[in-house]
C-alpha cells in the first residue's frame, strides 16, 4: 500500500491529506478488525476483479526507495521529529501524536 501510496504523491495524482483520508474514511478503519481478504470476501470477488483489471496494469512495479522519499530525506524533512515530513507539525503537536502510535 505505502509503494502505490509513494506512487500517487509523485505522480501529482492526490495530495497528502487527500491520500490519508481516502484511506482512513473508507478501507482503513476496517483494517483493525477485518483483513484485506475478509473485506474482499464481504464486498464480492466480482466487483474486486473487475477493479483489478482496470487498476492493475496501471500500478507502481518499481523495487527502488520512491524519489520523493529519498528528496524528503535529504531535506532533512524526517516526519514529526523535525516539525515536516509529508505533513507540517507544530513542535507542541509532537508529544500528543507520538502517543498515537
Amino acid at each position: 500500500m505505502l509503494r502505490e501510496i509513494l506512487f500517487l504523491l509523485e505522480q501529482g495524482v492526490a495530495d497528502p491529506e487527500d491520500i490519508d483520508a481516502g484511506v482512513t474514511n473508507s478501507f482503513g478503519l476496517r483494517l483493525a478488525v477485518l483483513g484485506p481478504l475478509r473485506t474482499i470476501d464481504m464486498a464480492g470477488l466480482h466487483p474486486w476483479c473487475k477493479g483489478v483489471q482496470n487498476l492493475f496494469p496501471s500500478l507502481d512495479r518499481s523495487t527502488e526507495v520512491p524519489k520523493i522519499l529519498k528528496e524528503k530525506m535529504e531535506r532533512g524533512e524526517l516526519g514529526l521529529k523535525t516539525g515536516k515530513g509529508f505533513f507540517q507539525y507544530k513542535m507542541e503537536e509532537a508529544p500528543a501524536l507520538s502517543n498515537l502510535s
